[in-house]
């Protein structure tokens, strides 16, 4: 399991604990690109997306 980080500062990354309720499963290849892709950013800004529409439901 990876933590996720956010670039968004402090105040989001507070938001996300490190728990089982607050993983994101993601496939093998968004996985391999959220790490080595050239479009690295746009998928953490989606995931983060999500999270973030989740949260607020």
């Amino acid at each position: 399991m990876n933590k996720i980080v956010s670039n968004k500062g402090d105040e989001l990354n507070a938001q996300f604990k490190d728990t089982i309720e607050n993983t994101v499963a993601i496939c093998s290849n968004c996985h391999r690109e959220f790490h080595h892709g050239i479009n690295k950013e746009k998928i953490k800004d989606r995931i983060f997306r999500e999270i973030q529409r989740i949260v607020e439901e």
